[in-house]
């Protein structure tokens, strides 16, 4: 997750295109799908704006994890606010 958090000059190891090269591991796409979403919905919420809605076409069974990971850092940010 802090991969997609920190601003992209902080990453040294990141790729040609901007993605860390951990997402390119075989068998991590899940994994790489759930970080950059969260950081998205963390990102939206931290400036104020609404969460994005869950992307189509995750790999089988993320779909349900990430919608309540959405639904989870809402209701934090409700409760606690923004940093």
């Amino acid at each position: 997750l802090s991969h997609f958090l920190a601003p992209p000059e902080w990453d040294k190891r990141s790729g040609p295109d901007g993605e860390p090269d951990w997402t390119k591991t075989k068998g991590i796409e899940a994994r790489a799908a759930v970080a950059r979403f969260t950081a998205s919905v963390l990102r939206a919420l931290a400036a104020g704006d609404p969460a994005p809605d869950v992307p189509a076409g995750l790999p089988d069974g993320v779909d349900q994890r990430v919608r309540f990971v959405r639904e989870e850092l809402i209701d934090m940010v409700e409760r606690h606010g923004s940093w």
